[in-house]
């Protein structure tokens, strides 16, 4: 019989620590999931491999979440979650992952779709991120070289002011923009850089509030800006499922003060 001191049977304490890891993982995994299943899961193997090979190095609680948003994921919709998202979650630190946290707070959506940093074009637009804890756009950098912004094309929001969702929104509310008779200006445009296909995979898992303060110092800045030639309102809005199964918003008839906010 073999003898457990022998140093062919010595676990490494990496592998260890590995499993450790994964056991963690997996126990932080069963306790979000709040489906009743009561049959096993079967992954692919070679998807399970690389998610292990990754997942398994990650010790931090934080991030353990994250990867196990990303198993259930997997269990509920096969092939959710690609061989390069695994691989780009691999790639991602803690401080790189934290930065993104901070960003997510900041990212606005608009009724076309997709998620986005708006563009900070001046130095009162710069001043607001410096509020919110972004300081210069190294930050920013860094997301791109970790492949969750795209920096590299400003994407151009041309807005048709006549249209009755015309603007952007976050998670509590939205900026609307429309016509001031007086100046007749149809059309408003913004910059914004886009999260990338890992970036919004990536903002879905953390499920992190986006900022009411952030959204109301942007529209009481570009209400300064603009001068009156276009009149600027901030709404609450609401979401109804449509029967065929599109999301149809509305906005509240009376505008929200955006002078009135919490500090940051």
């Amino acid at each position: 019989m073999e003898k457990l001191n022998d140093p062919k049977s010595i676990i490494p304490a990496v592998v260890i620590a590995r499993c450790k890891n994964i056991k963690e993982i997996a126990q932080i995994a069963d306790s979000l999931d709040d489906s009743s299943r009561t049959s096993p899961v079967e992954f692919s193997s070679e998807w399970f491999t690389r998610f292990f090979d990754s997942a398994s190095l990650v010790s931090d609680r934080d991030m353990q979440t994250i990867w196990a948003k990303i198993l259930n994921g997997e269990t509920e919709e096969k092939g959710r979650y690609s061989f390069r998202f695994i691989e780009s979650m691999r790639l991602l630190s803690k401080v790189e992952a934290e930065i993104f946290l901070k960003i997510s707070k900041l990212a606005v959506q608009t009724p076309l779709g997709g998620i986005h940093i708006i563009s900070p074009e001046n130095e009162e637009m710069l001043e607001i991120y410096r509020q919110y804890d972004i300081d210069d756009e190294e930050e920013l950098l860094l997301l791109e070289e970790c492949g969750l912004i795209n920096m590299g094309v400003e994407a151009t929001h041309e807005l048709e002011l006549e249209r009755d969702l015309s603007g952007f929104f976050n998670d509590q509310y939205f900026v609307n923009f429309s016509i001031n008779p007086e100046s007749k200006i149809e059309t408003f445009e913004f910059h914004s850089y886009s999260l990338t296909r890992f970036g919004s995979q990536l903002y879905e898992l953390i499920e992190e509030t986006t900022s009411a303060d952030f959204i109301l110092d942007l529209a009481r800045t570009l209400k300064s800006q603009l001068d009156g030639e276009i009149i600027v309102s901030v709404h609450n809005y609401t979401l109804e499922e449509e029967i065929d199964g599109r999301v149809s918003m509305s906005l509240d008839t009376n505008s929200v003060d955006m002078f009135n906010k919490n500090e940051p």
